[in-house]
């Protein structure tokens, strides 16, 4: 009887013991979460917070910048709004060309220098705007939208800019001829512009240094890219880069020519100065294949503090 009562009370707590099994909650396992979606989800709460027009789907990008004193100055772009966002991510990569039109119509080279930034004939654009500190211009990107020559387009639209004469408007649309444009479909892969490479050519390159004021000299033949977006490479024949000499990218600079002109600049980016770059190239009379002969000491500097960098001509 004993036994009885034992295998009854054996099989209830078996029965029970499935019973609980079949009446319990699964819990669904945790998501694994990687550094990659992290990333992502971090990008795209930063895209609805942004105040500028950004659709993804069509690759197109609208937002008000602001003109800050620097950038009028060393005549370069910053891609962000007017609440500091930035938008370079949005844009083709570093060193990529770029063709900006405004809103006459007018094209001006230029080439993103940096994460954020562009850089080339902003000078022209500039000074045939009316551009100054404080200025709003509409920045309009569409990746699908190349000219002719395979370059990105951006659109810079002043939205304060004096009027001008319309003599003036009649003679810059003649000597200036709107660009052709294409607009490329997203099943259409795109071409990156390729660099004109410099032959290697057997210069050496001298370096001076002293203990406590070491000095750089290096020549360096302009290429056409540098040429049409104005901007200069810190290299010399070789290939060889002194970028690393100079003060950290986004530092003010000066250069100073044989005849004692002075011209604004800016480190933009590892290896590279732009700014009034477009202003030294004419007002010398420079043309692709000129040599220049670059001279820098980090222990000098003008009168208002910044670093000078002295260039001659060694052209025959």
């Amino acid at each position: 009887m004993a036994q009885k009562k034992g295998i009854i009370k054996y099989l209830s707590m078996i029965k029970r013991i499935r019973v609980r099994r079949r009446n319990k909650t699964i819990l669904a396992p945790r998501p694994i979460i990687t550094a990659e979606k992290t990333k992502k989800e971090q990008i795209k709460n930063e895209r609805y917070s942004l105040s500028g027009d950004v659709e993804t789907t069509t690759g197109k990008i609208t937002f008000n910048h602001k003109i800050i004193d620097p950038e009028f100055k060393l005549k370069y772009l910053n891609l962000k709004d007017l609440s500091e966002q930035e938008y370079g991510r949005f844009f083709p990569p570093f060193r990529s060309t770029l063709v900006i039109i405004d809103d006459n119509s007018r094209q001006f080279q230029a080439m993103k220098v940096g994460n954020n930034q562009i850089s080339g004939d902003l000078t022209s654009f500039f000074n045939k705007n009316h551009i100054k500190t404080g200025d709003i211009i509409t920045v309009e990107y569409n990746r699908n939208e190349i000219s002719e020559n395979g370059d990105h387009i951006i659109h810079l639209l002043p939205q304060n800019k004096e009027k001008t004469i319309e003599e003036e408007t009649i003679e810059n649309k003649k000597e200036n001829e709107p660009v052709k444009t294409t607009i490329r479909t997203e099943k259409e892969e795109e071409t990156s512009p390729e660099i004109n490479e410099i032959e290697q050519k057997t210069v050496t390159s001298e370096i001076l240094k002293e203990e406590k004021t070491p000095a750089i000299t290096f020549d360096h033949e302009i290429t056409d890219f540098e040429l049409r977006l104005k901007y200069l490479n810190l290299r010399d024949f070789t290939g060889k880069e002194f970028g690393t000499y100079l003060p950290p990218i986004n530092s003010q600079l000066v250069i100073i020519d044989e005849k004692g002109n002075e011209y604004s600049i800016t480190r933009v980016g590892r290896n590279q100065i732009s700014g009034d770059l477009a202003s030294f190239f004419n007002e010398n009379n420079l043309k692709q294949g000129d040599v220049l002969s670059i001279e820098y000491n980090k222990d000098e500097t003008s009168s208002d503090g910044r670093h000078v960098i002295h260039i001659k001509f060694k052209n025959e």
